[in-house]
């Protein structure tokens, strides 16, 4: 079996066939099949001899291969074994891929003998928020991420001011989302019902996000918690009961009390991230 036998419709359905594989929606499988996109994907994954990629969602190969030809080692995650032998045999000539028959919601940086790391994959659209959090929450995560993702989401994602929502600002306190390029539906099989985009995400240096990285995202879950009510009242509510405090901390944080969650900037969340944390210190001495 050659690589570009995957990019054919009427190959694929065949390979597929053959192996007595039908397409599950429970694992969001819609295979990739232009290779423009293809290109598209290995492009903006920027690869060196140097690179270790994990690739997420590895499924037939054809993102595996063109990024082997790029990249020192491929890690690729499938958790279909049904699909494995085919992987596998599409494969076998790129001496640097690993095929790891894994849900890589179980990955652990811990287990690579590379420093860093980049991370592409073709996402599968219910689980892709999660797979995105648990990159790059990791303790030592990838240089950047390129992933195909619902056009929906990858929009969400990029949004700023006042259109953001907790997705986008969890996803932007880790790094810098960018729309690549939108994909029409037409290029997978069997055709999703919805439009797909290209989203590249460069994780940002620390530069002491940690030290409020628990008080930033418990601020954005009370924050959004209810949609029509002000940001200062969501807290109130669901976190600090004293609205007196929640004023002097968004004076502090120079913020309006009349602001919305969707109207801050991740500058203003992590000023008010970095005041809350500091009241919470003087309240225990």
């Amino acid at each position: 079996m050659i690589h570009s036998d995957l990019l054919s419709p009427a190959k694929l359905k065949n390979i597929l066939l053959s192996a007595n594989i039908n397409p599950k929606k429970s694992l969001g499988q819609n295979f990739l099949i232009d290779r423009n996109i293809v290109n598209k994907v290995v492009s903006a994954a920027d690869l060196s001899k140097n690179d270790l990629v994990i690739e997420v969602g590895a499924g037939l190969g054809v993102l595996t291969v063109p990024l082997a030809s790029k990249a020192k080692t491929v890690v690729a995650y499938e958790i279909d074994a049904r699909l494995l032998p085919i992987l596998e045999e599409v494969t076998e000539q790129s001496n640097n891929v690993e095929v790891r028959g894994e849900d890589v919601l179980n990955f652990k940086f811990q287990i690579l003998n590379f420093k860093t790391y980049k991370v592409v994959g073709n996402l599968p659209y219910y689980i892709a928020p999660r797979i995105l959090r648990l990159f790059l929450s990791e303790s030592n995560p990838p240089e950047s991420l390129v992933v195909i993702i619902q056009q929906e989401v990858a929009q969400r994602i990029c949004a700023q001011p006042p259109q953001t929502s907790k997705l986008s600002l969890a996803v932007q306190f880790y790094g810098e989302p960018k729309i690549i390029t939108t994909i029409s539906r037409s290029c997978f099989w069997p055709m999703p019902n919805v439009d797909s985009a290209l989203l590249k995400i460069v994780v940002k240096p620390d530069a002491g996000r940690q030290a409020v990285e628990e008080c930033f995202f418990a601020l954005l879950k009370a924050g959004f918690a209810s949609k029509r009510k002000l940001l200062i009242s969501n807290l109130t509510n669901y976190l600090l009961k004293n609205r007196a405090q929640w004023e002097e901390i968004f004076l502090a944080a120079k913020l309006p009390v009349l602001a919305r969650a969707e109207q801050l900037s991740m500058e203003d969340w992590l000023r008010l991230a970095g005041e809350w944390k500091e009241m919470n210190i003087k309240n225990k001495n």
